[in-house]
């Protein structure tokens, strides 16, 4: 038992926001692997996630990372008959396959390598143990237990064979919703046997694991390697095997994947990818809200055939846009790369923004000693709410070394991912909680330490997406803009009034106009300045 101190405690924590982001969460299913029907998918590659979009992630004890059949590090599980990996049941199965790729050293390894049951006692084993090396599948022990369906015949054992032992093979178990179970060994069919009843394991106590256990009683823990488990809710056909099978001869391993991009407005976003493959191709895609397109070489993107990927003049219709990259093999298909996000920042800060912070702990045994200048491992989750079972939102492993006062120091958001993304966090609903586990020996056995709410400091990162503060004062107005571009002519304005006739009556002037009206100006003496006058305005006023 491992204890860390809380500052009243002796135990304390220190966070603090620091910049950068460049984690998204995702495993793709290659194209091999048949989807219709898919209901779990564990690659390991790295960890125990449930790759399949249905989220039933492994939870690890005892079992190591290791090297897969093609010899790439930590891309399988070592079993060591010290434990296991458990997830949730799979409930209401009419039909199933199981598949998988396990390595055996010799005969005297070996033993439950995938089980459903509830592992309390011996009456409840039932309805899935899939074992070696008698290869028995689809096993049930009691028809009153509480996942027991029928009782055990002793059907479905077959002999296992020396050609098994020191090399990595398939294996896919189908039993169909008639009762008759197939058990493959790579392409091969090594048995096939008809149980009259469909037997499957429907307890919500139960638990689906890999590495066993058989029951309390007897665990009868796997020892071997397993890899690319997949289950799903139908019986694979004999080319959809094949298929499976055929992976053993190729390998689209994707060494680098892309990673989140923060950019601001009229900048500069480069995506990459690497492949072990040097005849790869490439082929870049975005989501825009429409699904997954094909890019081309034109306007703000260029590289979408090669391994970078370049948008440039970023502006903000580019943020939130997903990207992935097709990444293609002569002989082995086509593999998908993580998703990632481009975002387009309008304060023009975007690479500064923060996406981890900093975790600090003291770490003492169960004696209280301290556990000084010693690796160690730590897995760390962000859960929304404090009960054992709260949604997990992030989750992530470290390796780190305590120093000579047992101080250890992670930054949370740059470890091993297990599980979701950083950036990926709703910080605006609160009550997000930090778990951490740790195993002093550097090892993945963890025990719970702690779990406590996250106070103020990390919900600085809602500020990323919170919105904007009240208006400011208006500032003062601007100069005058350009002239603009002349008008329209306008509708034609009222007929005019014009000049009819001018008589003379008596010492009167008599004007006629045009809308009838009449005017009668007086005439003044001959002799008079005045008249002189009157003769020039009359003369210079035709038209009036």
């Amino acid at each position: 038992m491992v204890s860390i101190k809380k500052p009243s405690v002796s135990f304390f924590l220190l966070l603090a926001i620091i910049l950068d982001f460049n984690y998204l969460q995702g495993q793709s299913i290659p194209s091999y692997v048949p989807t219709n029907g898919l209901v779990g998918w564990w690659p390991f590659n790295g960890n125990a996630q449930d790759a399949s979009g249905n989220g039933n992630h492994g939870n690890v004890s005892g079992p190591t990372l290791t090297a897969d059949r093609f010899g790439v590090p930590n891309r399988a599980y070592n079993f060591a008959a010290n434990g296991g990996i458990s997830c949730m049941p799979f409930l209401g199965m009419n039909e199933i396959t199981i598949s998988f790729w396990f390595f055996i050293p010799t005969s005297s390894d070996g033993r439950c390598m995938i089980t459903q049951n509830t592992a309390t006692n011996c009456t409840d084993v039932s309805a899935l143990i899939i074992y070696h090396p008698w290869i028995e599948e689809f096993y049930a022990s009691s028809s009153t237990g509480t996942c027991g369906i029928g009782s055990a015949t002793g059907t479905g054992f077959i002999n296992a064979n020396s050609s098994l032992y020191g090399t990595w093979h398939l294996r896919t178990m189908i039993q169909k919703n008639n009762g008759v179970v197939l058990d493959f060994i790579d392409t091969t069919l090594m048995t096939s046997h008809n149980r009259s009843n469909f037997y499957w394991c429907n307890s919500n106590n139960a638990s689906f694991r890999i590495g066993g256990p058989w029951w309390g009683g007897d665990p009868q823990f796997f020892t071997g390697k397993l890899d690319d488990i997949g289950v799903w809710n139908r019986a694979l056909t004999n080319p959809e095997i094949l298929e499976l099978y055929l992976s053993q001869q190729c390998q689209i391993s994707i060494t680098s994947q892309p990673l989140n991009q923060v950019t601001a407005i009229n900048s500069t976003a480069d995506f990459a990818i690497n492949s072990s493959i040097s005849t790869a191709t490439y082929l870049w895609q975005s989501n825009s809200g429409f699904g997954f397109q094909d890019l081309y070489n034109a306007g703000q993107y260029s590289g979408v055939t090669s391994s970078t990927l370049t948008v440039s003049n970023t502006s903000l219709q580019n943020n939130n846009q997903l990207f992935r990259c097709i990444v293609t093999t002569p002989n082995c298909g086509s593999d998908t790369s993580d998703i990632v996000t481009l975002t387009v920042s309008s304060s023009g800060q975007g690479p500064a923004l923060p996406r981890k912070f900093n975790y600090q702990a003291v770490v003492r045994d169960s004696m209280g000693a301290l556990i000084t200048n010693r690796h160690v491992s730590l897995r760390v989750t962000l859960l929304r709410g404090s009960a054992p079972h709260s949604p997990e939102l992030f989750k992530e492993a470290h390796q780190a070394s305590t120093n000579a006062s047992g101080l250890l120091t992670v930054k949370i958001g740059n470890g091993q991912s297990i599980l979701g993304s950083m950036d990926s966090i709703d910080w605006s609903q609160g009550m997000v909680y930090l778990r951490t586990e740790i195993d002093p020996t550097g090892g993945n056995t963890f025990s719970m330490v702690n779990t406590a709410e996250l106070l103020s400091v990390p919900y600085a990162l809602y500020s990323l997406n919170s919105g904007g503060g009240p208006p400011g004062p208006a500032g003062p107005q601007g100069p005058s803009g350009p002239m603009g571009l002349q008008g329209v002519q306008g509708a034609p304005g009222n007929d005019g009034v014009g000049i009819l006739s001018i008589t003379n009556t008596g010492n009167n002037m008599v004007i006629t106009l045009s809308n009838g009206n009449t005017y009668s100006v007086p005439l003044p003496a001959p002799n008079d300045q005045a008249a002189k006058n009157a003769k020039t305005l009359i003369y210079t006023t035709d038209g009036f």
